[in-house]
């Protein structure tokens, strides 16, 4: 801001010129006459100076509004290169309720702590408190939250990776109408495969047990609006809130489960024997997002833990061990 501008705001608050120019330590007439020098540069007077105290013009008072916000400005711009310099220590605290998560966190989190060494991380995956996930990020209690769905009123929302839901099955499952659709691991691991190899009439698999999920999980909401109809395994699965214990089950042959690609490229499950099912992307897509609190200033650790996780999962190096 012009030094102009800042005699004329001086003006402003203290309804006096003599007295500003006392403050301002400069003399009365100079102060008169650089703002005078400023009205006529503008086009209009300022001050309305047959009043006393003295008063803003009508066009004095929009341009005193906008000189506000020019400051205002200028005050964040200076807070935001205050933070740039001070040393990056400081705890994040991540939350997730997805399973995929418990494979990508600790490969971000090892990388990130061979990048910046000095800042701390406190992944909270506290699934029995009473407090939601949701709740905790609104609360301010977590920097970042992975989900499947947002609030965009409340959150900002970063994609992380996209991933399709698929059907995996012991070859035990495998009928002569499943045969021509089912694909190998190398070929989902791919993406290697054919439209023309994507299930569309899913009653081919009428004859297949499916293990079922937890019923609040969104995986099984997909499982319902693909399916629409299927048979449940005999095998029931209680009280277990994640997906681990089905991938072995149905590796074992106890029935076929709904589970995602990207799953299928982080976990140590057997896939010697299983066979998979794909379905049109337009209804078996869907997206991991990385969500912050919406009006929250984003300081420097957490915006770089972000750049870090977007990083590592567009290349697929939430696979493995990500080592620059």
């Amino acid at each position: 801001m012009e030094l102009s501008d800042r005699y004329v705001y001086h003006v402003f608050t203290t309804k006096n010129f003599t007295k500003s120019a006392n403050l301002l330590y400069i003399s009365q007439p100079s102060l008169s006459a650089a703002i005078s020098a400023k009205e006529k540069e503008l086009g209009f007077q300022i001050f309305d100076r047959s009043t006393r105290p003295i008063s803003l013009t009508p066009k004095g008072s929009i341009y005193i509004e906008m000189l506000e916000r020019v400051m205002n400005c200028e005050s964040d711009m200076l807070n935001s290169l205050r933070e740039l310099d001070k040393p990056l220590t400081k705890k994040i605290i991540v939350s997730s309720g997805i399973y995929l998560s418990h494979y990508i966190l600790p490969t971000v989190c090892g990388a990130f702590l061979r990048r910046y060494p000095d800042i701390a991380v406190d992944i909270d995956l506290n699934s029995k408190s009473q407090t939601t996930f949701f709740q905790k990020l609104d609360d301010e209690m977590l920097d970042i939250l992975f989900s499947y769905s947002y609030d965009a009123k409340k959150h900002n929302v970063y994609t992380i990776l996209t991933e399709r839901i698929i059907v995996a099955m012991h070859k035990c499952f495998l009928t002569p109408e499943l045969r021509p659709y089912a694909l190998t691991h190398n070929e989902v691991l791919g993406e290697s495969y054919s439209a023309q190899k994507e299930v569309t009439d899913t009653t081919i698999f009428r004859d297949v047990p499916f293990l079922e999920t937890n019923k609040k999980a969104i995986t099984i909401r997909y499982m319902d609006a693909i399916l629409s109809h299927y048979t449940p395994s005999q095998y029931s699965i209680s009280n277990v809130s994640h997906i681990g214990l089905h991938l072995n089950m149905m590796c074992a042959g106890t029935g076929a489960l709904f589970i995602s690609d990207a799953l299928t490229k982080v976990s140590n499950a057997c896939y010697d024997d299983i066979v998979f099912f794909a379905f049109p992307k337009e209804i078996s897509t869907r997206k991991l997002y990385a969500l912050l609190k919406k009006g929250k200033r984003i300081e420097a650790p957490v915006e770089k833990f972000l750049e870090l996780t977007k990083e590592i999962c567009a290349t697929d190096k939430y696979c493995s061990l990500y080592y620059e």
